[in-house]
């Protein structure tokens, strides 16, 4: 089992993250010893639009992933990505038939077209695990909730467990209190109240909140990692991970980084398909981030 998918395996299972430049797998011999099943996990870039799937040549660096993923039946391939807006990377891998499981975003604000493709991946046998299910966690930016900021991270969780195409959904749980309210939200449903509340959230949050698309990249002209920037920004605030957020910022070349946004114009703004202040928040997230300033 893999955080609730059925994979048809008799042991545990090890996911080992394959980056498009390298195979960092687990090694198939250990995992032969170990008699574990091995989830072979691709990474798909920032933004990528899915062209590459079946590329013939993208697969043959890739080895020793066995071809198709299934012809073993230790070995499993899935496909995973940080990225909003992965649509039609999930129906070119759907359409090429050698993905076993999704591990993807997911949350009751944005793509509404996405529960579409998870019932697709589901015919096709794909199991789907999903992440980030609380559209950002900023919760505390809303008044009406920061007292309710259990409830609402609960109420997230059921309404991803509530779609039957959602085998499992992946959480940060640092403490036995997250644990313990976790657990409460699995095999229950949204009453009134909670999906008022979710709905407030969606409705406070719509062009707020960065889905990490990478669609206002294009239009920067410092080239500017927005998407990188957003998220270290998003676990620095909203996740309690200052520390490693700094870190994680400061590891992006200088070039990459929001140093020249204070002084831009900003069309980021404007090319943002959600309608977000990217500028004012990048200003923000430098800010924030960066050791000289800390």
């Amino acid at each position: 089992m893999l955080g609730g998918l059925d994979l048809h395996l008799d042991g545990p299972t090890v996911v080992a993250v394959l980056h498009p430049q390298c195979l960092q797998g687990f090694p198939t011999d250990r995992a032969k010893r170990t008699e574990v099943g091995v989830v072979h996990v691709v990474e798909q870039p920032q933004g990528g639009a899915g062209d590459d799937i079946a590329d013939p040549l993208l697969w043959a660096e890739r080895t020793p992933l066995p071809p198709p993923a299934r012809a073993r039946a230790d070995h499993h391939l899935g496909l995973t990505g940080h990225s909003g807006g992965m649509e039609a990377c999930l129906e070119a891998a759907i359409d090429d038939g050698r993905f076993d499981v999704f591990c993807i975003r997911y949350d009751f604000v944005s793509y509404p077209d996405q529960g579409r493709i998870l019932r697709r991946a589901a015919e096709k046998g794909i199991g789907t695990m999903v992440f980030k299910v609380n559209a950002g966690n900023r919760q505390i930016d809303i008044e009406k909730l920061t007292s309710s900021s259990q409830f609402y991270n609960q109420a997230a969780v059921k309404w991803a467990l509530t779609n039957p195409d959602v085998a499992s959904v992946c959480l940060r749980i640092t403490n036995f209190d997250q644990l313990r309210e976790y657990a409460a939200a699995v095999g229950t449903n949204l009453d009134d109240d909670e999906v008022a509340m979710l709905r407030h959230y969606a409705e406070e949050m719509y062009d707020k909140y960065c889905r990490f698309c990478g669609t206002c990249e294009a239009s920067c002209p410092h080239e500017v990692a927005v998407a990188d920037v957003m998220r270290f920004a998003m676990y620095f605030k909203y996740y309690g991970r200052e520390k490693d957020a700094m870190q994680r910022y400061q590891s992006l070349p200088g070039d990459f980084t929001a140093a020249t946004c204070d002084a831009c114009v900003g069309s980021c703004d404007a090319a943002c398909p959600f309608g977000r202040a990217v500028r004012a928040e990048l200003v923000e997230a430098h800010q924030m981030l960066s050791f000289s300033r800390a």
